[in-house]
C-alpha cells in the first residue's frame, strides 16, 4: 500500500527476524458461526450441573461485567490473567464461588471450542509466511484472550503454519501482553536478533505498532480493509492491505549488502 509516516524515505538497517501478530493478522479474529452459542450452552450447563441456576441473560450480563474489569487490569498492569483467570472473573460476577466450578470444568468451552470452530487463516497468508520464512527469522507475538497457547499452537499445526515459526509467544504463558515492550524483548531474544534489526508485523495500531516501537522495532500495519482513502493514520513504518503487497516495501527498505537471517549477505 504505501510507507508510513515515521518510515518514508527511511533505509532500514539489514532485518533478520519479522514477527508477527496472530488474531486479526494471520488468523480471522471474527467467531465462526455458531461457536459464540455454543460456548454459552457449555458453560451454563456446567454452572446448572454444579447446582447454581444461572440463565442466559445473567450469564451474557456476567461476561460483560468481567470483561470491563479484566480490560480495566489490562490497561493499568499490562499482564494477562488467561483463560482461567476470566473465567474465575465471570464466576464472581455471577456471586458464584471459583471453587465451585473450577476451569477445568470449562476448559473444552473455552479453548478446545476453538478448534471445533477452527478460524480461518485470511488471504495470502500461507504464502506469506513461506515467503518472510525462508528469508528471516520468524516469531509470533500473541495476546491471546480466551483461548490459549496450548491450543493455538493447535490451530497453527492445523494450518501447516506452525513450522516456520522459531519462537512462538503467547501472552498466557509468558505473562506480559502487547503493547508492553517486554513481550516483544522476549521474543527476540529468543530468536537472538537485535530490535533495531526486526520487524514486527499486526493489525493494531496501540497493541502491535506501540508496543513493536518501544521496544525499537520496525514496524508493519496490516489493514485488510485498506486505509479507507488516508483516513486511518498510524505511526508504523509500513502500511500494507494485501500480503503480495508486502515484499516490495521490504526491498524498498534494504540497504544493498543487507544480510539474510543467517547473517549472509542478500
Amino acid at each position: 500500500m504505501t510507507l508510513g509516516p515515521a518510515g518514508s524515505d527511511t533505509t532500514w538497517r539489514p532485518l533478520r527476524a519479522v514477527t508477527l501478530d496472530l488474531w486479526g493478522t494471520l488468523i480471522d479474529s471474527r467467531d465462526p458461526i455458531g461457536k459464540v452459542e455454543r460456548r454459552r450452552e457449555m458453560l451454563l450447563a456446567a454452572i446448572n450441573s454444579a447446582g447454581y441456576p444461572c440463565e442466559l441473560e445473567q450469564l451474557r450480563a456476567g461476561f460483560r461485567a468481567a470483561r470491563r474489569i479484566i480490560d480495566e487490569g489490562i490497561a493499568r498492569d499490562r499482564r494477562d490473567v488467561g483463560p482461567p483467570g476470566r473465567w474465575e472473573e465471570l464466576m464472581r460476577q455471577l456471586s458464584i464461588p471459583p471453587e465451585s466450578v473450577p476451569f477445568t470444568a470449562v476448559t473444552a468451552a473455552y479453548e478446545e471450542l476453538t478448534l471445533e470452530y477452527l478460524p480461518n487463516l485470511l488471504d495470502g497468508v500461507e504464502a506469506a509466511v513461506k515467503r518472510l520464512a525462508s528469508k528471516y527469522r520468524i516469531g509470533l507475538i500473541c495476546n491471546t484472550g480466551y483461548t490459549g497457547g496450548r491450543v493455538l499452537r493447535q490451530v497453527l499445526a492445523r494450518h501447516g503454519l506452525i513450522g516456520y515459526f522459531g519462537v512462538l509467544t503467547f501472552s498466557n504463558e509468558h505473562g506480559w501482553l502487547k503493547p508492553d515492550p517486554r513481550i516483544f524483548q522476549h521474543t527476540l531474544a529468543e530468536l537472538g536478533v537485535r530490535p533495531d534489526n526486526a520487524l514486527h508485523i499486526g493489525d493494531t495500531e496501540d497493541m502491535d505498532i506501540t508496543g513493536a516501537k518501544a521496544a525499537g522495532m520496525y514496524s508493519a500495519r496490516y489493514l485488510p480493509g485498506g486505509d479507507n482513502d488516508g483516513a486511518i493514520t498510524s505511526q508504523a513504518d509500513l502500511l500494507f492491505s494485501d500480503w503480495s503487497e508486502l515484499d516490495g516495501l521490504l526491498d524498498a527498505r534494504r540497504r544493498p549488502g543487507g544480510c539474510t537471517q543467517d547473517g549472509t549477505p542478500a
